[in-house]
Order: C-alpha cells, then sequence, then structure tokens
C-alpha cells in the first residue's frame, strides 16, 4: 500500500481539488483557487500545469506540475520536483504552441 493523497499526486486531481472539490471544505462553500489560461493573471507562488498531448476528443492531457517562481520582463519563471528545474525560463523548456499550459492560482493568497 502506498500512502500518498492523490489529489497532491494526479496533475488533474489536484487541479480539481483546488479549484472546485477544496469548496465543499470552506466555511463561504468557495474554492481556494481558480484556472487562469492567461500569463497576464499569474504571480509567483501559482502553479503552472503542462499538458504533454490531447485526448482523442482534443482535450489536453495535463501531466505534471511546477510552481511559478519569478516573472521579469513578462517572462515566467518556475521550479520543479523531476528533472530538479530551479528558476527556469518557461519559454526556453515549453516553446511547442501545439502544447497547453494552465495555472491554478490561489484566491486567497496576499501577495
Amino acid at each position: 500500500m502506498t500512502d500518498y493523497a492523490k489529489s497532491w499526486s494526479v496533475v488533474e486531481d489536484f487541479g480539481n481539488y483546488m479549484t472546485y472539490y477544496s469548496s465543499l471544505f470552506m466555511e463561504d462553500n468557495e474554492a481556494v483557487a481558480v484556472y487562469k489560461w492567461s500569463s497576464n493573471e499569474v504571480k509567483p507562488g501559482d502553479i503552472i500545469q503542462f499538458s504533454k498531448e490531447n485526448d482523442e476528443k482534443g482535450n489536453p492531457i495535463w501531466h505534471h506540475s511546477a510552481i511559478i517562481t519569478n516573472i521579469e520582463n513578462g517572462e515566467i519563471y518556475y521550479a520543479q520536483h523531476s528533472k530538479d528545474l530551479k528558476n527556469v525560463a518557461l519559454s526556453s523548456q515549453y516553446p511547442n504552441p501545439e502544447k497547453s499550459v494552465r495555472f491554478i492560482c490561489p484566491i486567497y493568497a496576499t501577495y
């Protein structure tokens, strides 16, 4: 038996928990985060999720999450546990326009 939380380790489950299911545990019934699709709406500390391909219906298959560490001159930098990437420019690692990224932005975060 493996001891891990599926909502933390499975990318789609993490997104669903943060943007929907977390509302079930909040006094105000609001989720703790929302999806954003524009890089103009993100801040350091937000989560970026990557798709690797699309399913048969053309929907992105989300496969990895990383944390935005910095935004400088419009360029997003992130860190992730696999490949030990730290403060890497999104454009240098993910230039393929056929693949998608989405952002999970906490609602209650104060920056």
